[in-house]
Parts: structure tokens; C-alpha cells; sequence
């Protein structure tokens, strides 16, 4: 059994959160920046998690 976390720092694309985002902007603080993730970006770090299993968790999508 494998067991990992994989962090979202980010908007996954095409999400609910995104389209609420998008129709809302103003409801962003000012200043805060939100990084968007696509679901095959998404996917690739959750397959190198399960593949490699050498981390137990992995953060994808947060600001560097």
C-alpha cells in the first residue's frame, strides 16, 4: 500500500473555484496572487508521487 498527499497551492482549471474566481474577481484581497493549475499538470505530480515513491508528499502549484 502507498500512501502521499499531494498540496494544491493553486486554482485547478476548469474548476468550480476557478469559475467562481473569474466571475468574482473583486472578492480577491489586493495583492494576492492565485496561480492556476491545469488538471494535466495536476495529474503529472500525482503520478510522479505515486511512481517514484520516494516523497510522501508533494506540493503542486505553489508560488516559488
Amino acid at each position: 500500500m502507498n500512501i502521499g498527499l499531494l498540496n494544491i497551492g493553486s486554482l485547478i482549471e476548469g474548476s468550480a473555484a476557478q469559475m467562481i474566481v473569474d466571475a468574482h474577481p473583486e472578492a480577491i484581497p489586493p495583492g494576492l496572487e492565485l496561480t492556476r493549475i491545469s488538471g494535466a499538470e495536476l495529474g503529472e505530480h500525482a503520478w510522479r508521487l505515486h511512481t517514484e515513491r520516494e516523497l510522501v508528499e508533494l506540493d503542486a502549484g505553489f508560488p516559488a
